[in-house]
């Protein structure tokens, strides 16, 4: 009996370091874990913060890229509207050649003569000039004057 009594208080200090050895390493895992509490919240921070540039510059290129093809659509439109100018000024032209009326033959010989008669043409009289120059303008006052529903 006399050996359990005198290693009782060995066997207590045992047990209370064993005690503290794993409090201590608590305490540890308790730091341990505040800073990867930090280092997260880091991390998602930056994660948010990432995706928001990435959405500015997604919508910055988007708004871009729909200039661009709204410039790109008015060009083209720009383009049809001349061609048509151009078409239909040539079919003028073509139908007056085809069957030219005898005011207007006679106009284009006097401008002709006038021509020839001062060394460079000006065609001053001719009647062809000032039918297709009224057209041309009469289709770009029509495009001038759309409203923006048009």
């Amino acid at each position: 009996m006399l050996l359990v009594e005198e290693n009782y208080p060995e066997s207590l200090d045992i047990m209370a370091s064993e005690n503290i050895k794993l409090a201590l390493s608590q305490l540890e895992y308790s730091d341990v874990h505040a800073s990867f509490k930090h280092i997260k919240n880091a991390v998602v921070k930056s994660f948010l913060d990432n995706q928001e540039v990435n959405l500015k510059h997604h919508i910055n290129d988007r708004a871009i890229n729909l200039l661009k093809m709204a410039k790109q659509y008015e060009m083209s439109n720009q383009k049809a509207i001349l061609n048509q100018i151009t078409k239909n000024v040539l079919d003028e032209i073509a139908a007056i050649q085809a069957k030219p009326s005898k005011e207007i033959l006679d106009a284009a010989f006097k401008s002709a003569l006038t021509g020839i008669k001062e060394g460079r043409m000006t065609y001053e009289g001719d009647l062809v000039m000032p039918t297709i120059k009224q057209k041309i303008e009469k289709t770009i006052s029509h495009y001038k004057n759309m409203k923006p529903e048009e």
